[in-house]
């Protein structure tokens, strides 16, 4: 009898040490399920939409029900576009605070004006703060914010987004620039269609607001674009803003509102985001098949020809890259993205031009008599060693291929004469003075001396290809 107990009582205790486990595994399955059902069903979504919307109390200090169940739920914390009072006023948050509002007056203008506003900790603080750090980058940078973008005195578009720096050494200016990232976890996923850029962009998913203040020139890259574009490069679209950061003007006030070359902007233009994608400034990273393509210019045997370039560059869009740097003298000129399509059978790689705001001007201090005159182009694309593929292309063609001099001649004539005609050029650089005008630019000697370039740099052109052009055939 003593041992069937014994037995007993060891089997129930066995039973006992497996059940535990077992039960908790079960309660943790069915948890999970239960997470999976809530999340799945409307009401959830409805309850985030709520949560988001931008008449709620603020949640960027988390306070009360609020913040906890939107960290709960994973969703970013972002500032409304007016913090009335709430049944959170309690917890500390403010009643009214249109202080971090644009001014009525500005915004009555029927400027551009784009509103970001975010915790001025996420910017200024030593440790974590964007405008502290400026070398760090990446998603582990971004801040959650609120924008907001009006046009003719009324607002178009608001949204919780992500703020991060923007530029290179343009970081350590005191005016940064910034760039916004539209995430359905903070709101809206892209601005709203035709908000930005007439609808040619969209949709706008990122957006870089760059401070265009260089040695007393302003939206040098709006004018710049302007014309590549007119030449056939592609090149992103822009659009003058006021920046208010908080409600005050951040900085002069005056920003370029600009699309972000990146996998959302392929696939906005070209239907996919399945491309090789190189940044040609830096090194860092390269895509392999750009350095094997940078190898095979550099290392083919000669004579290298148009035609043989021409089985791997869409050899157009390199000539129309080159026309825009020469007519605008930008003196740094090799940056850009390019781009290899993947899923092209025969693909050949492109260029999008970028960060042309070395234009008009000379900016490098080299000697020119008159500011149109500067002959940058010739003197940068020599260097092919320390520029890459396009410099080395131009370089060889003109030294091997008889037929380059005479072709790309013909085609700077025509561009001048039938793409950067006289109409179009004043029409360009009247715009250029108007919105100098229309946003209170005070100084705008740089618009008048930006007028002389365009006017005389077309004639200066032709100069410069005749000098610099002949065919020098290589004939050891």
């Amino acid at each position: 009898m003593r041992a069937r107990n014994a037995a007993s009582s060891s089997t129930e205790g066995e039973t006992r040490s497996l059940y535990t486990p077992l039960a908790a595994f079960c309660a943790i399955v069915c948890f999970l399920l239960l997470c999976c059902a809530v999340e799945s069903a409307p009401t959830s979504a409805c309850l985030k939409q709520r949560l988001r919307d931008r008449s709620l109390g603020s949640a960027l200090r988390a306070p009360g029900r609020r913040g906890r169940m939107m960290r709960m739920m994973g969703l970013a914390h972002v500032l409304p576009r007016k913090l009335t009072a709430s049944a959170d006023s309690a917890a500390g948050e403010p009643s009214n605070r249109t202080d971090l509002l644009p001014p009525a007056g500005e915004i009555a203008r029927g400027l551009p004006v784009l509103s970001v506003l975010v915790d001025p900790v996420d910017l200024y603080d030593e440790r974590s703060g964007i405008f502290r750090r400026c070398s760090k980058r990446g998603r582990k940078w971004e801040r959650p914010c609120f924008i907001e973008y009006y046009r003719k005195g009324e607002l178009l578009f608001s949204s919780g987004a992500g703020v991060r720096l923007h530029g290179g050494k343009s970081r350590l200016d005191d005016v940064k620039s910034i760039r916004l990232f539209l995430r359905s976890s903070y709101g809206h996923d892209c601005f709203a269609p035709g908000i930005l850029f007439g609808g040619r962009g969209d949709p706008v998913r990122h957006l870089v607001v760059r401070n265009e203040m260089r040695d007393g020139y302003d939206l040098i890259n709006h004018l710049a674009f302007r014309i590549s574009r007119r030449i056939g490069c592609l090149a992103p679209h822009t659009q003058p803003v006021l920046l208010y950061l908080n409600g005050a003007r951040h900085g002069h006030g005056v920003f370029l509102a600009s699309e972000h070359i990146s996998p959302q902007y392929l696939a906005a233009h070209f239907g996919h985001d399945d491309f090789v994608f190189v940044r040609t400034k830096s090194r860092q990273g390269m895509a392999e098949e750009y350095k094997v393509f940078a190898r095979w210019v550099r290392n083919t045997p000669g004579p290298l020809t148009m035609d043989r370039v021409k089985e791997h560059v869409d050899f157009d869009n390199l000539c129309a890259w080159w026309a825009a740097q020469l007519f605008c003298g930008n003196t740094d000129m090799f940056q850009g993205i390019a781009l290899l399509d993947r899923k092209a059978p025969d693909a050949k790689w492109f260029y999008v031009n970028w960060d042309m705001d070395h234009s008009f001007r000379n900016a490098r201090g080299t000697r020119a008599d008159n500011i149109w005159e500067q002959r940058d182009f010739f003197v940068e694309i020599a260097r092919p060693a320390e520029k890459g593929p396009r410099a080395r292309i131009f370089c060889r063609l003109r030294e091997e291929d008889p037929e380059f001099c005479p072709y790309f001649e013909r085609y700077m004539a025509e561009t001048l004469d039938r793409r950067l005609t006289t109409a179009f050029l004043e029409e360009a650089v009247q715009e250029y003075e108007d919105l100098a005008e229309a946003f209170g630019i005070e100084d705008r000697e740089y618009v008048a001396e930006t007028r002389r370039f365009i006017r005389n740099r077309p004639a200066f052109v032709r100069k410069l290809i005749r000098k610099y052009m002949p065919f020098r055939a290589n004939r050891d």
